[in-house]
């Protein structure tokens, strides 16, 4: 999941250097590729590869609460960012994580986000409304006080 918040530009480094020092702290061997993610907190991009090395950068369907949450939070204290943070569901979509319902509910926040952008039909303060109402339902799936990152 890291590996696509900083991809989206939502996520920051010192999260991702902060849950891998936690497993290199509990594991006795831990792989090369988690040091390297450690190691690599201050260039994003080498960040990035070395998530990428150590498991295969896909979202799941139970990783979908916890993406909701943090999207959830993020889109609050920084709405100018609806557009990162609906791209992102948008390939999340594209990965096919996604439950039919919600699926069907980001494929609409897509289209209507760029219709709105373009004046054509909607605000963008609508589709922002309605964003943040869904990833509140999405994310609520995950329990009350479970660690996000």
């Amino acid at each position: 999941m890291f590996y696509h918040l900083l991809i989206a530009g939502i996520g920051e480094a010192a999260d991702v250097v902060r849950w891998a020092d936690g497993w290199i702290a509990q594991l006795e061997t831990p792989p090369d590729a988690l040091l390297d993610v450690s190691l690599n907190g201050k260039r994003v991009n080498d960040l990035i590869h070395s998530l990428g090395e150590l498991a295969a950068p896909r979202l799941t369907s139970e990783s979908l609460p916890l993406l909701c949450r943090i999207l959830h939070g993020h889109l609050v204290q920084k709405p100018d960012e609806l557009r990162r943070v609906v791209r992102l569901l948008y390939w999340a979509n594209v990965e096919r994580v996604l439950p039919d319902e919600f699926a069907h509910d980001v494929y609409m926040l897509d289209d209507s986000l760029d219709l709105a952008g373009e004046g054509i039909y909607g605000t963008v303060e609508e589709i922002y409304s309605e964003t943040v109402d869904i990833l509140e339902r999405y994310g609520a799936t995950l329990p009350d006080g479970a660690d996000l990152m």
